[in-house]
């Protein structure tokens, strides 16, 4: 099971109050090994306007699929 902290999606063409169409605020998320807790997000945040076009890029390991996944 996901579980992201503090995630707030907002959408919508009124868009949320800073006027995005898409906005994550602190968005947070740690997995469990057998070595210990890994974080693969912290606290990370994202505005996406109507009519942007957004690329998430970043080496392998980076945390683009846990944070796509978190608001997708």
């Amino acid at each position: 099971m996901r579980q992201y902290q503090n995630a707030r999606q907002t959408q919508g063409t009124s868009g949320g109050p800073n006027g995005s169409l898409i906005e994550l605020r602190q968005v947070s998320k740690a997995y469990q090994t057998p070595s210990g807790s890994f974080t693969a997000l912290r606290e990370t945040n994202l505005h996406v306007w109507e009519n942007e076009f957004v690329a998430i890029v970043g080496k392998s390991g980076s945390g683009k699929s846990t944070y796509v996944c978190g608001w997708a």
